[in-house]
């Protein structure tokens, strides 16, 4: 009994491991291809179902609106023909294709937001600084206002902070995605 439970503690931890090599594998090309490939094949396939509403409106549903990992999750555990599009695409299960979906998104974004996050950063702190000093506002107001633009500040840092080797694939592999992303 106590071998057994050393065995499964040890498959555990090595399947733990196994799964931070994994994540903490730089992106490539081929791994941006495949998972854009499946993309543009799940839109084609969400198209012609035409009744895929409540997958848009779960996702308004969720706290994050930049939780990618958790949308493309949920997608492929509901519906089995996104479970197989991902498999046609080399990816071993959902959690796997959203993972790297949102790895994607995220760096794809820092692109995008890049030279402009400095400028963001600096915006965003003037006008909490300028929250702060207004007397136009009572105390209620001015931390609500506060809340938000600092949910905004958190929203922004997650796409900022993307991995620097996910951003340079992801830069590299850019023509690709905008077409994706744009279409």
């Amino acid at each position: 009994m106590k071998t057994t439970r050393v065995l499964v503690t040890v498959m555990v931890l090595l399947l733990c491991v196994g799964a931070l090599v994994y994540a903490q594998r730089p992106l490539d090309r081929g791994t941006i291809n495949r998972w854009a490939d499946s993309m543009d094949e799940f839109e084609r396939w969400s198209e012609a179902q035409g009744d895929l509403d409540s997958f848009d409106d779960d996702y308004d549903d969720y706290d994050d609106p930049m939780d990618f990992e958790t949308a493309f999750a949920q997608a492929a555990r509901e519906h089995a023909e996104i479970r197989r599009i991902i498999s046609r695409h080399g990816f071993s299960d959902g959690a796997e294709w959203a993972q790297i979906g949102a790895r994607i998104m995220r760096a794809y974004g820092a692109v995008q937001m890049g030279e402009q996050a400095p400028e963001y950063r600096s915006e965003m702190q003037r006008q909490l600084d300028e929250l702060e000093d207004n007397p136009h506002f009572d105390d209620e107001t001015r931390a609500m206002m506060r809340r938000q633009m600092e949910e905004a500040m958190g929203t922004m840092s997650q796409v900022w902070d993307a991995p620097e080797a996910d951003v340079a694939a992801v830069r590299a592999n850019r023509a690709r995605l905008e077409r994706l992303f744009e279409d």
